[in-house]
């Protein structure tokens, strides 16, 4: 009975030691195998050609920063940021380390792992700091108008020889509505009960005052001290508000762009509120590219009469074959819609042009935009929205008081150029730039430029300053 008992024990051992050796040998000759795979997703697969997608922005603003230059340091290719500050990085082995650059802000370094590549990646420059004093001479004197230790000021606005003032401390729980001459001296002050956005200025030029709760209060400002009219609804009135440029002769104006950006119509409603078309501007090279490209791409298999290419183009607006055409190839039109007194003016950027039309709408006449040194008789094309590195992007203002026009251009480091545009003949005068970045709001009045700003990066509040133009 004991041995047989000794014999079963020992066949059992023998048998799971047989088993442990055969387990071992398995093993041994399968480990090239688990070698080679993992070999292949910790080795190979991270270094497959991908796709990146970024976007570059302002830390301080969080707006898309245009041409910031993206290197790839592993490769030394790279590429450039689009108006909206999107770039798209095609065949890339992962992982890369990227060095983004851009005038006016930090440089920057950031490293790309695979494991991060199904979202658009949001990388943050950080402006470099330009210094204002209070007053600096460059040939133009700026004046300090207001500025105080304890309040910031959060928006402003010009009326019959009168500045407006919207100041706040402590998170908007503080807000002040001040009235000063132009000189900075103080008119008159009044604490508000409740938190408030901001100033808003209508077609009519009323002046109102926009509450936490979005509401509109009409700025009265009679025998040196401030009223209020009876609240309206912002948010009702924005569309209205928003929608038309200027107001004469019982019209309504406005300029109403396609969703395609491809085409701007200006047109009016009368006080019987029919609509008319007076004028548009098409860019053509911009629906022609899109359309090729939804042709190259088999969006489109038949190619259709050109009379129907636009309608084709706003359809497939959206498809994801022209990502790349419409962020990074094409800027989408600009034009300026104004009038002085009783003449309509419209500025196409296309054709370089301003057109005028009378107050009934009807043609009267146009002419070439051009600045003041350029040579009329070289056949060079000319284009008024890029001065050497300046920008114009649809940006105007008017000296209400003079009625002069004004066109602002802008830098990469957000500096601002300001240049005067001639109704008669068409000639942009170069002005002046002003001396810092990141200006918050800029008014001109009677020969003078108000503005808002304070130095990037500081604690300081938000300051009005005063420059003269000449």
């Amino acid at each position: 009975m004991i041995f047989s008992i000794k014999l079963y024990v020992f066949c059992k051992f023998t048998r799971q030691t047989t088993l442990k050796i055969e387990l071992m040998k398995d093993f041994k000759r399968n480990i090239k195998y688990i070698l080679l795979i993992v070999f292949y997703f910790f080795i190979i697969f991270p270094t497959i050609s991908q796709t990146f997608e970024g976007k570059i922005v302002d830390s301080i603003n969080y707006k898309g920063i245009e041409n910031a230059n993206i290197a790839i340091l592993e490769n030394k290719k790279g590429t450039i940021t689009n108006k909206h500050g999107n770039f798209l990085i095609e065949n890339v082995k992962i992982p890369i380390t990227l060095q983004i650059s851009c005038i006016g802000y930090e440089t920057k370094t950031y490293k790309i792992k695979s494991t991060n590549l199904n979202k658009i990646h949001i990388i943050r420059l950080s402006p470099k700091v330009f210094l204002l004093d209070d007053v600096i001479i460059t040939g133009n004197e700026v004046n300090l108008i207001y500025k105080d230790r304890n309040f910031s000021v959060l928006d402003f606005e010009i009326k019959n020889n009168t500045l407006i003032l919207l100041i706040y401390k402590s998170n908007l729980n503080n807000c002040k509505l001040i009235t000063l001459d132009l000189n900075g001296d103080t008119i008159f002050a009044l604490t508000l009960k409740n938190k408030a956005k901001g100033l808003y200025k209508d077609i009519f030029s009323n002046i109102y005052l926009i509450s936490n709760d979005d509401k509109l209060y009409q700025i009265l400002l009679k025998n040196d001290s401030i009223k209020f009219k009876k609240p309206l609804s912002f948010k009702l009135l924005k569309n209205d508000l928003e929608t038309y440029q200027f107001k004469l002769n019982e019209k309504y104006f406005f300029k109403d762009k396609s969703p395609v950006g491809d085409n701007i119509n200006f047109g009016y409603i009368d006080e019987k509120q029919n609509e008319t078309i007076f004028y548009s501007i098409t860019d053509k090279d911009r629906v022609d590219n899109l359309y090729d490209e939804l042709v190259f791409r088999k969006v489109i298999i038949n190619k259709v009469h050109s009379d129907k290419i636009q309608k084709i183009v706003a359809k497939f607006y959206n498809h994801p074959a022209l990502y790349f055409e419409k962020n990074f190839m094409f800027i989408e039109i600009q034009a300026a819609f104004f009038n002085i007194g009783d003449s309509i003016y419209i500025l196409d950027e296309i054709n370089n042009t301003l057109y005028k039309f009378n107050c009934n709408c009807e043609y009267i006449g146009q002419t070439k935009i051009c600045f003041e040194d350029y040579d009329d008789s070289s056949n060079n094309h000319f284009d008024f929205k890029n001065y050497n590195n300046w920008k114009w992007k649809g940006n105007i203002i008017i000296d209400d008081y003079l009625n002069k026009v004004y066109l602002i251009y802008k830098n990469k480091i957000e500096r601002t150029l300001i240049n005067r545009l001639e109704l008669n003949n068409g000639k942009v005068y170069k002005g002046i730039e002003l001396k810092c970045s990141f200006i918050k709001k800029i008014l001109i009045y009677n020969n003078l430029i108000y503005y808002l700003y304070k130095p990037v990066g500081s604690n300081e509040n938000w300051a009005l300053y005063k420059q003269n133009l000449d």
